[in-house]
């Protein structure tokens, strides 16, 4: 396994936890700017673990993508 994707795996199940003063500090008020006023269709690139999900409108169809090289 090349070493990016060792390292990909060893920090993938701690991203949000790491993430996390950053989420509180600053992240959610821009996450809530960002999505109000929104509706329909919505596309989240790079949706990542899901932070934004909570902040989709309501009745919002969304699609995501994520892209990781590993290799």
């Amino acid at each position: 396994m090349p070493a990016n994707a060792r390292q990909y795996q060893r920090i993938a199940p701690f991203y949000d936890l790491l993430e996390l003063p950053f989420e509180y500090g600053h992240y959610r008020r821009l996450r809530k700017l960002v999505f109000n006023g929104l509706s329909g269709r919505l596309l989240d690139a790079g949706i990542g673990t899901g932070r934004n999900a909570e902040f989709y409108p309501q009745g919002a169809r969304v699609v995501g993508s994520t892209s990781v090289r590993l290799y």
